[in-house]
This record gives structure tokens, C-alpha cells and sequence, in this order.
């Protein structure tokens, strides 16, 4: 599956105080999980507010932003439309915050009226990141995951026999993706 990257830049509504913009996202984090979660989908994504820009010193901007970045797994259209209609409560006090925006999360259609604007105030992303090349969110939470999974094993295990060690890491890791003993091991090495 193809990795997407995202960017728009939503000009706040006017009397809108960057400051209390930036309070009103980080609220949003106090009061459960974030609003990416909805999907499986998310490789990294950011709310965020820039009411300034510093090159050798701070220049304040006449109409601050809020910038929506996001890396996904597929396209970013059907990404939108999934977050936004899973956590529409939460994107809603989100887009609440930029000029024109949706924002009533009970209206009909909220989600593609909400994907259409930021769509509308999409940049080109130049430049993407891409730290795992050709795998989904979903594989490297999983790879997370098990890499935590062996770190564990590893403290667990210090005092114990070579020949216990292999004995739980086999019962423990042996059949990830179908792995035979052998195969989840590898050679074994010469004596």
C-alpha cells in the first residue's frame, strides 16, 4: 500500500487568539485518545498552531494557521473522510478554529463537507519522510510491538539456562507469521 502525505494550512477565523487555539488542541489530547486513532491508517499526523515565523528573528504572521499534516497508508480522500467521520465531535472544536470551516459535527454530511476544506487548503508536501519504506502503519505498530515483546523477554530471561531460554522463546515467538521453531531462530550456530 502506498504511503500519502498531507498538509493544509486553515487561516484562523478572525478574533481568534493563537494562543487559546494552541490550548483548545492540547485539550484535545486530555480528553482521550487521540483523534488519529480512528484509523489504522495513521502513520504520523499533527495539529498544530503558527502564528509566527523565525528565520533570524521572530516575525509574527498577519493570519496564523492551523497546519494538518498527516502520513497515511492509501489515499489521503478516504483517510479524511474516515477520521473525520469517526472523531467528527472532536474535528469539529478543531475546524471550529479556521475561517469557513464546517463545524457543526451533527450536520449532514459533515465528513465530506469537512474533507472537501481541507482538501481545498492542501499544499504540496515537496519533501516526504518515509523512516519504513514499503511498510503499513499497521506493520510497524505490530513490529513495535514485538520488538517490545523480545526486549521483555530478554530482561525476563538473563538468570536463566541456554537451554530454558530456547525452550520459552520458542513457545513465546515461534508461531509469529507461522514461523516454525527453526525458522524463528535460524541457523543455529557451529559449535
Amino acid at each position: 500500500m502506498a504511503l500519502s502525505s498531507f498538509l493544509a494550512l486553515c487561516t484562523l477565523r478572525a478574533g481568534v487568539d493563537p494562543h487559546s487555539a494552541r490550548q483548545t488542541l492540547s485539550a484535545l489530547y486530555a480528553k482521550g485518545p487521540s483523534p488519529f486513532a480512528a484509523s489504522d491508517r495513521t502513520h504520523f499526523a499533527r495539529l498544530q498552531v503558527i502564528d509566527e515565523v523565525r528565520m533570524h528573528k521572530p516575525r509574527a504572521l498577519d493570519h496564523p494557521v492551523l497546519v494538518f499534516s498527516a502520513d497515511v497508508d492509501g489515499d489521503v480522500e478516504s483517510y479524511l473522510l474516515e477520521v473525520l467521520g469517526a472523531s467528527a465531535a472532536t474535528f469539529a472544536e478543531v475546524l471550529h478554529l479556521c475561517a469557513d470551516a464546517p463545524d457543526d459535527a451533527t450536520a449532514p454530511g459533515f465528513a465530506p463537507r469537512a474533507t472537501a476544506f481541507l482538501l481545498a487548503h492542501e499544499l504540496t508536501v515537496g519533501l516526504p519522510y518515509v523512516n519504513s519504506p514499503g511498510a503499513t502503519a499497521v506493520g510497524i505498530r505490530r513490529a513495535v510491538l514485538r520488538r517490545r515483546q523480545l526486549a521483555e523477554f530478554a530482561v525476563t530471561h538473563q538468570a536463566k539456562s541456554p537451554a530454558e531460554r530456547r525452550k520459552d522463546f520458542l513457545e513465546l515467538f515461534a508461531n509469529a507469521r507461522g514461523r516454525t521453531p527453526e525458522r524463528a531462530l535460524g541457523p543455529k550456530e557451529a559449535p
